[in-house]
Order: C-alpha cells, then structure tokens, then sequence
C-alpha cells in the first residue's frame, strides 16, 4: 500500500505553555512520523513537498530513521526552509509566526503520488496547492482523498504574522474530497459564523456535507471530534470524546496525528465511524509524548476503541452509524 501526504516541511521553534522551548523539524513530518508509527511494515510513505537547501541535510537525515518513507517527491530550492515560531499561552492555543514559504507544488510534481491508495493534503503554509493544481490530483488520483484545512484560512505577511481569512470558497475543494478535516476555528472560518455547542459543529458539518463533502472531521482538543458523514442518502453524526491520558506533555501535532491515524484506521476498515474513534486514540498518544512519532501505543487503534471508551466503544465495534441528523 502507498500513502502520499503532501504539504510543507517546516523547522520549528516551540515554546510550550510552561516555558519549556525546543526546536525541530515540523509540518508534515508529523503526518509521516506518525504514520510510520502505526502502518504496516508493506507500506510506502511518500511525501511530496519542497525543501530548501539549508536545511536539505537534517531533513534527509530525519526521513532516513523511517524506512517506510521513499523520498522521491521531496525537491531541493534554493533558499531557506519555512521557519515557524509556536508560542503556546495555553496547552491548545498558540501565538504563530511563519517566514520563508516554499514555492507551491506544480501539477508535474504531484505526478508521483496518483497511484497512491490514499494521499493526505496538509495545508500547513496554506499555498502547497492552487485551485487547478487540487482539481488536476482529484481527477487523476483514484485513491482516498483526506484534505486538512490547517491553515487554509490563514495568511502570513512579510514579517511572518499570522491572520485569518475566511474559507470563502470552501465547496469548490471541499466537494472533490472524500474526508476534510479541521479545527474548530477552522471550521468557524469555513461556514462563516461563530461556533459554540456541539450541535453548532454538527450543523456545521452537516452543511459541509450537504455541500458535497462525504466525511467531515472537526477537531477539539481535549473535547475530542466530531464526525459528520453521509451513508445512504443521510446525514449521521457521532461526538467522540478525547482519549484520557494521565498526563498532557506535548499538543504539537496532534491534528497531524488525527489525520494519521483516521487516513490509515479507515484504510483498514471503511467505516467512518471506528475510523474516528481510532484517530483520536492516535491523537491522544501524541499528547503524551514530546517531538514527532513514538507513537507505537497507538498501533492497531482500531483494536483497542472497545477499551478506550469503554460504553461508546462498545456501540461503535458493534456497527452503530451515530445518530441520524
């Protein structure tokens, strides 16, 4: 099995909420080191992404510990990898700063990843794809296709500040995925009004999916997610809680390990629904742990949903689709 994940490789520089900092590479290294973390060991991880050259030599040194990654889809550019500042003022929410973009991918470079069984689009600059770019991998990859919104509704000036901006034509990519996924402001950015109760993120979703969208996963920290999904002509909706963890160390990547974890669970399964409860049993782990991947306690998540949410667990292993909207 191929699993293509595209997007932006970024050199972080975090500053937790206790004032604890630390540097590393980010963006989707956090897709791959998850992914190779939990995937069988017949699985090929390919990333299609832009690398500058002053940071060429620590990222092939970084990939070369995951031997599932095949590194043909990485380029090297001139220049200087993006650099992201994190300042977390809380475990979930985080002050960004964002300098040095990588030119977006080209049609030709998408090339290698359409006979992929799944490829994963991570907006994690926000400008990895234009509009024809997205519509050209659409009509030529048959493969799942998973597109988190990340920072799709943001922008970054010439200093690196961040802002938002409203996902104002959301149906024209969201219409051509199988599964998209976003946080809840992402999702507030996405249908254009404030957010508040579970039943305001599943009508959310539930227009995203009347837009054309067959699977809609909003994220919610220590709330855990919210899927919104078609089957035979209906709506349904499940709220999944986050997975308890006796300690939170580290946030970072989380969303990144969601979609990891959802992309390779429903893979294996078909099923939404199971697939849902299984990322957030990916998520979960990654809180526990600092840096990207040592996510091996999250392997074969989908086995251990019965035990990690115990009476919900149950309902879900014995096919319950969620409730009808």
């Amino acid at each position: 099995m191929k699993i293509a994940v595209i997007g932006a490789i970024v050199y972080d520089e975090i500053i937790t909420a206790d004032g604890v900092g630390r540097e590393s590479f980010g963006g989707i290294t956090y897709n791959i080191a998850a992914l190779s973390s939990i995937v069988d060991d017949d699985t090929t991880i390919y990333p299609v992404t832009n690398v500058a050259e002053d940071r060429w030599d620590g990222v092939a040194e970084l990939l070369s510990q995951y031997p599932l990654v095949k590194r043909d889809g990485i380029e090297r550019v001139p220049g200087r990898l993006t650099a992201a500042r994190l300042v977390y003022t809380s475990p979930t929410w985080r002050d960004e700063t964002v300098l040095h973009m990588m030119p977006p991918l080209t049609a030709q470079r998408l090339s290698g990843a359409l006979d992929s069984e799944a490829v994963l689009v991570n907006f994690i600059n926000g400008t990895e794809l234009d509009l024809d770019s997205f519509i050209g991998l659409r009509e030529n990859a048959p493969g799942f296709l998973h597109l988190d919104v990340h920072n799709k509704v943001a922008r970054f000036d010439e200093q690196g500040k961040k802002s938002h901006l409203p996902f104002a034509d959301w149906r024209e990519w969201l219409a051509r995925v199988d599964a998209a996924q976003m946080n809840e402001f992402e999702c507030e950015m996405t249908v254009g009004r404030k957010l508040r109760e579970q039943r305001d993120f599943v009508e959310a979703g539930a227009q995203i999916v009347a837009g054309g969208t067959p699977i809609v996963l909003i994220t919610l920290g220590p709330l855990g997610s919210v899927l919104v999904y078609r089957r035979d002509g209906d709506i349904y909706w499940v709220a999944n809680p986050a997975l308890a963890v006796e300690r939170v160390v580290d946030t970072t990547g989380c969303g990144d390990s969601f979609s990891a974890g959802f992309l390779w669970s429903y893979l294996q399964c078909r099923d939404p629904v199971r697939s849902n409860a299984a990322a957030n049993i990916v998520a979960g782990v990654n809180c526990t742990v600092s840096g990207i991947g040592h996510l091996e306690a999250a392997r074969g998540a989908l086995e251990q949903i019965p035990t990690a949410f115990v009476e919900l667990g149950a309902r879900i292993m014995a096919g319950w689709p969620g409730e009808r909207f």
